[in-house]
């Protein structure tokens, strides 16, 4: 398969596991074609560590440090920017890779004429030990869900929640500028979904391609079950509806530029 693949990374305040998730990456059976990092101004010495890593590394990598911290969605916007692969992977900087990761994800997505593929994942604490669990264990995305996704009805599920982990996703290039930018307050995995979903086939393959390392200072960690959801849900005041509202309204802007280009 001579697909090439560009992995797209957002670091802050990464020196505890960059490393490991750098090794995983380059490691992989087909090797990416290059790792794009945008470190959102760490206070320590993750971009230290990162240059280090850089002269060793087998894979070609580009590091982008912001002077000010300006959160995570605008940090992978800017890593996807600047992506050149046919194919563009979302990473994290705590998590681990499966060896095949990416080979397993273009296999589907060339098998399924997808222009997006996401997988479950593998929980892990913080040393890599295995929870016992599964991310979508304890998701909306049930088999259930999973026979209505592949019935054509991914696009309407995406609209009630996200089912699609960022460091599991990766999608076609072309649809970059398409993308970009990305509002905030809006999580880049659930945009980019949710938009591709919008247009084109959204492929899932159901195994956990990642070591998704849970610990206490996971941005976003294991997505909530169902009594998790109504309880968030409860906690919400008509604000953060309104909030919400807007949010659905910028997405309906982007789809209608889509559609005129």
């Amino acid at each position: 398969m001579e697909a090439s693949v560009s992995v797209a990374i957002a670091t802050y305040r990464g020196v505890e596991f960059i490393e490991q998730q750098l090794r995983s990456i380059c490691e992989q059976t087909h090797q990416p074609r290059e790792i794009v990092i945008v470190d959102d101004a760490s206070p320590d010495t993750t971009v230290a560590e990162l240059e280090r890593f850089k002269t060793l590394s087998p894979v070609p990598i580009k590091i982008l440090a912001c002077k000010q911290n300006q959160g995570s969605t605008a940090s992978f916007a800017e890593a996807i920017a600047h992506c050149e692969g046919d194919w563009i992977a979302c990473a994290d900087q705590d998590d681990v890779w499966r060896r095949h990761k990416l080979e397993v994800l273009l296999h589907a997505a060339y098998e399924q004429r997808a222009d997006a593929v996401f997988s479950d994942a593998e929980l892990v604490d913080a040393q890599l030990r295995p929870i016992g669990k599964r991310l979508w264990d304890d998701s909306r995305f049930t088999p259930a869900m999973r026979r209505l996704w592949q019935g054509g009805e991914a696009f309407a599920m995406l609209l009630r929640y996200n089912v699609v982990t960022g460091t599991t996703l990766m999608f076609r290039r072309d649809w970059r500028d398409n993308l970009l930018p990305i509002p905030q307050p809006w999580v880049h995995d659930y945009w980019i979904a949710l938009f591709i979903a919008a247009h084109a086939r959204v492929a899932w393959v159901d195994q956990p391609l990642v070591l998704y390392r849970q610990h206490g200072n996971n941005q976003i960690g294991q997505k909530l079950g169902l009594s998790g959801q109504y309880a968030a849900a409860r906690q919400k005041d008509s604000a953060e509806y309104l909030r919400e509202a807007e949010q659905f309204e910028l997405f309906q802007t982007a789809i209608r530029r889509c559609q005129r280009s």
